[in-house]
């Protein structure tokens, strides 16, 4: 399953790169972020039905099932989108690229911002489910929703980045990412810091930043691929690696600091947004 999703997440970026044009490029990206956030968000209460009417063997049957569907249309439907020949050199020409990757700066920072971005999932994921349930003693049942309202917004910041990239500029849809998720985070923390925090500061707080994401993930891969002259490719893995790391650090660093309160949730948000409006503001031409 790693190496497939591995697959997944490098050609998808490395198709779109070659099909679309520049506004185009992030209207589709924006479509795929509504496409990918959507099943976790459904997953979990089909998968519950699914458990309870055929039981837990029927999940494994119908992913089976889903990946035969899927499989079928990519070999009918989606042709070479490659216009040249890949480029030869074997491992050493692979390695020397991601080497010129590494000293890219402006690459390297929508890395970041990506990674941050990435990292907001893995923080919910982790610390989310405690703070509604242990630290605001609400039912289980309200994570639910608030997981359903948080991809509601992201697929609504999807939509409004895909309408207006053509009047506003990929950079432009960016900044107003960046700028919701530090709102967001701002907001967090304030309510933390003078003791007025409450379910409902949490979840308009999160729901900001969920916004936010939308933009951000419409336009990083395509402006961080701009960023390099390198082979397509590589830069949309070195991309993806970088971000589920970034991620991974993320859920580990509210994992350490749980104590049973929001606070290594709050505090985790506010590093991330630190990080995401540092790489976008330090922009070399």
């Amino acid at each position: 399953q790693g190496l497939a999703a591995a697959a997944e997440g490098v050609v998808v970026l490395s198709i779109i790169r070659d099909v679309f044009s520049r506004e185009q490029q992030v209207q589709a990206l924006a479509w795929y972020g509504v496409a990918t956030s959507v099943p976790p968000a459904v997953a979990p209460v089909l998968g519950a039905y699914i458990y309870l009417w055929f039981g837990w063997r029927m999940t494994f049957i119908v992913l089976a099932a889903v990946a035969l569907v899927a499989g079928t249309l990519i070999a009918w439907g989606v042709p070479e989108s490659r216009r040249t020949a890949p480029a030869g050199g074997g491992i050493g020409a692979v390695v020397a690229g991601y080497g010129s990757l590494l000293g890219n700066w402006n690459y390297l920072r929508h890395v970041l911002i990506g990674g941050a971005a990435v990292a907001v999932q893995y923080v919910f994921a982790t610390g989310g489910p405690f703070v509604v349930v242990e630290h605001f003693r609400l039912p289980v049942t309200y994570f639910g929703y608030l997981q359903a309202l948080l991809v509601g917004c992201f697929v609504a910041g999807s939509l409004v980045a895909g309408r207006h990239v053509r009047g506003l500029g990929a950079h432009r849809i960016l900044g107003i990412g960046v700028v919701a998720f530090v709102a967001g985070a701002v907001l967090l923390l304030a309510c933390h810091g003078l003791g007025r925090e409450t379910p409902w500061s949490f979840t308009v707080a999160l729901a900001f930043i969920a916004f936010a994401l939308g933009p951000v993930f419409a336009t990083v891969p395509m402006l961080t691929l701009d960023a390099t002259g390198v082979d397509t490719g590589a830069a949309a893995a070195f991309l993806i690696a970088g971000e589920m790391g970034i991620g991974s650090l993320g859920a580990l660093l509210v994992g350490a600091l749980y104590d049973g309160t929001s606070q290594p949730m709050v505090l985790s948000l506010a590093a991330l947004s630190a990080v995401m409006v540092t790489a976008f503001m330090l922009r070399r031409k």
